[in-house]
């Protein structure tokens, strides 16, 4: 609760069941107070010097304690204790009180329970006010003791000195008198500055404390003295006292009263530095003043008091050191914090990008020939794959696995900083030769291949580095660092997992790479792809059913070959905008052939970077109904490489089945083939890849693979089409394994819309199989 805000606290109270059961009112507190002051007003005209005075106190006290058990009944306070150690020194005091008045057991009985309910009573506070900040507060109590203290001499000096002397009061007396003030005094200062509101309630309590002490102080000031204006005081302190207490009971407030409070942590402001001031000046002032007076002085309470707050000073100038060593010790370990921040990852350790460019720009300075320096760029490979099906978590753990194992690589001298992402580096400064930098990175590849547990699962890793060694041609760092980017790239694109080291030449064609980038970029928004139409033909009948669109590019006036710009697609990121445009116009281009039954379908490839994109589906529906398209004359073509994480393609090649595309394996058979995927998948079409097409021979191991694939797919009811078919053998021998339909360069090459026409060749007169499924009505 102690964040709950005493507003908050006392809104529940008031609308709390209990509360409404008893029937109490908000304004029962005023009510109470007012019964206070007229039974002060009969206890002044009974007098102090009445035995029936205790009475009314009695009544009054008893009254108290009734009113602080329905208060904690009604306003459930979280720490009730304090309360009912007041209500018990209410009660004992109350009922101790009227025995003293008699003599023998009876009045020992009386002072017994008086004093026992003063001790209680004093628990009980102390309670109130430590409740209200948990962990104490130390210089709010040595500020509230000084000021005490000060206040203290001032009341004593001016306000009951005279009284003390005119009763011939000494020493002993005037100390009594001051050691209960000054603690009163504090006790209060410090209830009142530890901060949080001060709501009726908490100054009710103050009041009671207040009136606790004038009782004790008046006592002893008047002596055995009755009357006057000594003895009226002493009773309206009495009955204020347990008036105040009931009243701080009945107010809904009283339940946040002992609760934490925020604790003031703002800098000592200027005005309690003024009244701290003041105080240390109160006593030397004070003395001064009565001995100039020619006034007779009692020494003994400006001496205690003196020692007094020179000690409580001393304390507090403590305090003050101790809190600045603290203060100065924080910030020496925020900017700690701060420097580790700005120079290491946060996430794996080690240094940054930023602590890693200062430490390789020092190096670079310091480089030599005889000792070169090296660096090496680690890219992850298809680390996406990790977040798409674990989840970030787990791709978390990995990076900083991984950041582990490459610390664990290099030497000491060394530095493996991660640059942001799944992107690693290594600086070597003094390599022993040309080959340093090579070992290095033959042992990063070995330790990443150790599979990674990571919540469970066992998960390889694979990895493309770059070696870069910096040479005379090298005039900044960042250029050390850009050739080794440059050669991991390279590494990516021989395959992935594995290094390449910086040549000169590959500078060349990076930038050959980057502007072709760039053109591509603008090619896409320019209109310069152009769709391309392989035709899929039935082996039996020779009659075109289908195309595949294969992606052109324009540039300019050169033609520049699908895997020179698809894969630079894939890398920087022009993939999607590229996939958009091919089904969008291949779409659009089959639906102005018509809708009868018999008209082609189109197939379409599908990068494993988009089958995977939350809105693919959304899209392929969005598209189809733009064009007026049934879905059945959409084929999406799928490799095995993005069956890979099965998990995470699943949904979407579900969903797409649904809405009826069909789904067909391109190149089935190399790589990757698991014939899981023909079970757990909807699968429509397999293409038996061009290598086994390419390599038929009677009785060779070609044909007997793909005799296999198309026996299988036969038996699982699915359509074979035979890809790379570029000679009449390799067509007659395909349809008598019972290949259905087939595409290549014998059948019709790719052409744009405008340049196609039906197949040439007379396939009719080709034997059929009977046990061949009717394909026309299958796929057409």
């Amino acid at each position: 609760m102690g964040n709950i805000g005493p507003e908050a606290l006392t809104d529940a109270r008031l609308t709390s069941p209990s509360t409404e059961g008893l029937g109490l009112r908000p304004w029962a507190w005023l009510a109470f107070l007012g019964l206070g002051l007229g039974m002060a007003i009969v206890g002044v005209l009974m007098g102090d010097a009445s035995v029936l005075l205790e009475v009314p106190l009695a009544v009054m006290g008893l009254a108290t304690v009734a009113a602080i058990f329905v208060g904690v009944r009604s306003y459930r306070p979280a720490r009730p204790r304090p309360w009912l150690l007041l209500a018990a020194c209410t009660l004992f005091t109350s009922i101790g009180g009227p025995l003293s008045q008699f003599d023998g057991v009876l009045a020992v009985a009386g002072e017994v329970l008086t004093a026992g309910g003063s001790v209680i009573g004093f628990v009980g506070f102390v309670m109130l006010i430590r409740g209200r900040i948990p962990g104490g507060d130390r210089a709010a109590l040595l500020d509230a003791a000084i000021l005490a203290s000060g206040t203290g001499v001032l009341i004593w000096a001016f306000g009951f000195a005279p009284y003390a002397v005119a009763a011939r009061q000494g020493s002993v007396v005037s100390v009594a008198v001051f050691y209960p003030t000054i603690i009163a005094l504090a006790m209060v200062g410090r209830m009142w500055f530890l901060g949080g509101a001060h709501r009726p309630a908490t100054r009710l309590i103050v009041l009671v404390v207040v009136a606790s002490n004038l009782i004790i102080i008046l006592d002893v000031l008047r002596g055995a003295d009755t009357g006057g204006t000594l003895g009226v005081l002493s009773i309206l302190a009495a009955f204020a006292e347990v008036a105040f207490l009931g009243a701080a009971a009945l107010h809904p407030a009283m339940a946040v009263v002992p609760e934490p409070q925020e604790a003031d942590l703002r800098p000592i402001r200027r005005r309690r530095i003024v009244a701290l001031t003041a105080a240390l000046l109160v006593n030397p002032a004070t003395l001064a003043i009565q001995a100039s007076g020619g006034r007779q002085v009692d020494t003994a309470p400006y001496l205690i008091g003196g020692v007094l707050i020179g000690l409580l000073v001393m304390g507090r100038l403590g305090d003050a050191l101790r809190q600045l060593g603290d203060s100065l010790r924080e910030r020496e370990s925020l900017m700690e914090l701060l420097r580790r921040q700005a120079h290491y990852d946060g996430l794996t350790s080690p240094p940054n990008r930023s602590l890693f460019a200062e430490r390789l720009a020092t190096d670079f300075a310091a480089r030599s020939t005889e000792r070169p320096l090296a660096v090496l760029m680690i890219d992850l490979d298809d680390f996406k794959s990790v977040n798409d099906s674990y989840g970030h978590e787990a791709g978390d753990a990995l990076l900083t696995s991984v950041g582990q194992r490459l610390h664990a690589a290099v030497r000491g001298s060394d530095m493996a900083a991660r640059l942001g992402g799944d992107e690693f580096v290594i600086a070597l400064p003094a390599c022993a030769d040309a080959f340093g930098p090579i070992h290095v990175a033959e042992r990063v590849l070995a330790a990443l291949s150790e599979p990674f547990d990571i919540a469970g699962h066992s998960l390889t890793v694979r990895a493309s580095i770059g070696v870069a060694v910096a040479t005379p041609a090298d005039r900044t760092a960042d250029d050390l660092v850009r050739n080794a980017d440059i050669a991991m790239y390279l590494a990516k694109s021989h395959g992935k997992g594995r290094f390449e080291v910086f040549e000169s030449s590959m500078q060349t064609a990076a930038t050959t790479q980057l502007q072709l980038r760039t053109d591509l970029a603008e090619g896409i928004a320019a209109g310069e792809l152009r769709l391309h139409y392989q035709p899929v033909v039935d082996l039996l009948t020779g009659r075109t059913i289908g195309y595949e669109a294969l992606v052109r590019w324009l540039r300019g006036n050169v033609l520049v070959p699908p895997l020179q710009f698809i894969p630079l697609a894939e890398s920087s990121g022009l993939i999607r905008p590229l996939t958009d445009w091919v089904v969008a116009e291949a779409c659009r281009t089959v639906a102005s052939w018509g809708n009868a039954v018999d008209r082609p379908w189109v197939s379409v490839n599908l990068p494993s970077s988009q089958l995977v994109r939350e809105d693919i589906v959304a899209f392929l529906g969005r598209t189809l109904e733009a064009n007026g398209l049934a879905p059945d004359r959409l084929v999406i073509e799928l490799t095995e490489s993005s069956l890979l994480e099965i998990d995470v393609a699943r949904p979407a090649i579900q969903r797409l089945s649904e809405i009826g595309v069909r789904l067909a394996i391109d190149d089935f058979g190399t790589g990757y083939s698991a014939l899981s995927y023909l079970a757990r998948l909807p699968i429509d079409i397999l293409k038996v890849d061009r290598s086994f097409v390419a390599g038929l021979q009677p009785g060779g191991p070609e044909e007997a693979i793909a005799a296999a694939i198309i026996a299988l797919a036969n038996r699982l009811g699915l359509t074979t089409i035979g890809e790379g078919i570029e000679t009449a053998a390799q067509l007659d021998q395909l349809a008598a394994l019972g290949c259905e339909l087939g595409q290549g360069y014998y059948l019709g090459r790719p052409a744009p819309t405008e340049d196609l026409r039906p197949t040439p060749l007379p396939l009719a007169n080709r034997p059929r199989l009977t046990a061949l499924p009717d394909v026309t009505t299958r796929i057409a």
